[in-house]
């Protein structure tokens, strides 16, 4: 069984330790465009969030505030 979740970024913090590196924070958000079964979170969310840092500046210009994206769960198959 898959789930999504939808996330919106809401801080990207340059560090003046690292230049060129960003700290980008990514918000869970309520989505009624994903059938209600294939929801990983309930009605309105917000507390589901997650930090990624950053360097690669591909990943910087696509990454900006207020864009949205999918995030789709799903198990990874065990090998013995």
């Amino acid at each position: 069984m898959a789930f999504r979740i939808k996330f919106r970024i809401t801080e990207s913090t340059e560090y003046y330790f690292s230049p060129g590196t960003r700290r980008i924070v990514l918000t869970a958000v309520p989505d009624a465009d994903t059938p209600v079964q294939d929801r990983i979170a309930s009605g309105d969310i917000g507390g589901a969030s997650f930090s990624v840092f950053s360097d690669n500046p591909v990943a910087l210009n696509a990454l900006t505030l207020g864009r949205e994206f999918y995030f789709d769960i799903s198990p990874v198959r065990l090998t013995p």
